[in-house]
């Protein structure tokens, strides 16, 4: 559906810095508004900007928001797995087979030659508590 999709980023109809056409491409919306009467077996795609790319969210549960039942979708972990895991993500790695592994992403492309990653991991001595430090749209 057309419903909040994005169709420009900073004047862009597609990215440039990332090694794949696929990877370059602008998805979905901006995660802050979806079409009506979602499924819980589709995915969702959104543009994270800080990301620098799109990304897709899964159905995880039926959860009721201040007295009104709604499905949470989250990103699932192949989002940001390594290549060796999940080949889709191979376009992410610049420059091409240059990749840091599961759970970073290099962003640095986009920032201008900044030096950024963006990380899942969770810092050593620190319980992962899946309700409190996952992403997830409601």
């Amino acid at each position: 559906m057309e419903y909040g999709r994005i169709d420009t980023w900073n004047g862009l109809t597609e990215m440039s810095w990332w090694s794949s056409n696929q990877s370059n491409m602008i998805n979905g919306t901006d995660g802050s508004v979806f079409h009506p009467l979602l499924s819980r077996k589709e995915l969702l795609y959104i543009f994270a900007a800080d990301l620098c790319r799109s990304i897709h969210l899964g159905y995880v549960e039926d959860v009721d928001v201040k007295g009104i039942p709604a499905y949470r979708f989250a990103p699932p972990h192949d989002v940001l797995q390594s290549p060796e895991e999940n080949p889709t993500n191979a376009g992410f790695c610049v420059p091409a087979g240059d990749c840091l592994g599961t759970g970073v992403l290099k962003v640095s492309v986009c920032r201008e030659g900044k030096r950024w990653l963006i990380t899942v991991t969770t810092l050593v001595g620190i319980k992962y508590v899946p309700h409190i430090h996952t992403v997830c749209f409601d």
